[in-house]
Parts: structure tokens; sequence; C-alpha cells
């Protein structure tokens, strides 16, 4: 699937492949956000931090990179970027300055 054009849509587009937004999901993005467009990538965290509100035991986990919205290796910068979205950052620790994330992030509600 292009991500590119899917994000927004993409838990929609898995509903007929089984997904169900009531179960407890942990969303894991690994080294997917480095081939999409920035708008791409909103999109597709937006999508994803509202479905954590949607589902409260549903967890993302990420291991990627978050430019141009993150580029620090601070994990308070980190967690604001989070708390745009409404999530709670867990866990947070970055590589090569920043260039890499690596997050735990559930929903604050």
């Amino acid at each position: 699937a292009n991500l590119n054009a899917l994000a927004g849509s993409t838990l929609r587009e898995l509903s007929p492949l089984g997904f169900r937004r009531e179960l407890p999901t942990l969303i894991v993005v690994e080294a997917v956000l480095f081939y999409l467009s920035p708008p791409a990538k909103a999109a597709l965290m937006a999508e994803f931090t509202a479905h954590l509100a949607q589902q409260p035991q549903a967890r993302l986990v990420l291991t990627d990179n978050l430019a141009p919205f993150l580029r620090s290796p601070a994990r308070a910068d980190a967690a604001a970027y989070f708390d745009g979205f409404s999530a709670e950052l867990l866990d947070h620790s970055s590589l090569w300055g920043g260039a890499i994330q690596f997050a735990l992030v559930r929903s604050k509600s």
C-alpha cells in the first residue's frame, strides 16, 4: 500500500482485513516514516494517536525518524511533540542526535 496516499485512512483500510478498533492494539512504526512525505507522516501520526484516544489500552511503539517535526534527542521535546496529539510519552530514547526516535506512547485519556 502507498502510505503517502493512505495516511489518515490506514486503519479504516485495515478493517476489511480483520483489524478491530475495539481490541487493544500495539501499533508498531519501524523505519517507515523515512519514506513518507511530511504531510503523510503528520497524517499517519495523527491517525494513530487518535486511535490511542479511542482505545485506551492501545499503545504506539515507534523506531523511526520524525523530522521535520522532531529532530531533538531530548525526551522533553519528544514529550511535547506527542502532547500535541493528546498522547503521553511513556518511554523514550534517541540515536544519532535525534535522527532516530525510540518511543512508547499511549493516550492521555
